[in-house]
Formats: C-alpha cells, structure tokens, sequence
C-alpha cells in the first residue's frame, strides 16, 4: 500500500486506530488516503515539468547547433 500511494502511509493508518469508533477510523482512512494521492500527485508534476525544462533546453541547444 505505501508504494501505491507513495507516502508513509503505515505510520498515518496507526494515528487513525487507537481505540477510536469506527467511523471515525474510516474517516481518517479515508483522509489519509485522499492526503497521500495529494502529495504523490504533487510530487509527479514537479518531475513533469522538470523533465518538460530539460526537453525545451535541449531542443533549444539542438536549435543553436544547428543555426550555426
């Protein structure tokens, strides 16, 4: 589950237990989940956009050589 969703879920699902009713549990799962998917998510488009720069600096330098 932690791969899945790419955060330290283990550690987040235990501060929802602890003895707390069970719809509560289920809300915090839920939020912890939704919490997760956020910073993952976050997370892939800063590496998008840095892939993006690299690709528009690249193509940049291949424009350069060539108008040489």
């Amino acid at each position: 589950m932690t791969s899945y969703l790419g955060c330290a879920v283990e550690e987040r699902l235990r501060l929802c237990g602890g003895g707390a009713p069970a719809g509560r549990t289920v809300e915090c799962l839920k939020e912890t989940v939704k919490e997760c998917r956020l910073e993952r998510n976050r997370e892939e488009g800063v590496e998008r956009k840095e892939m993006r720069l690299e690709e528009v600096l690249s193509n940049t330098k291949k424009k350069e050589l060539k108008g040489r």
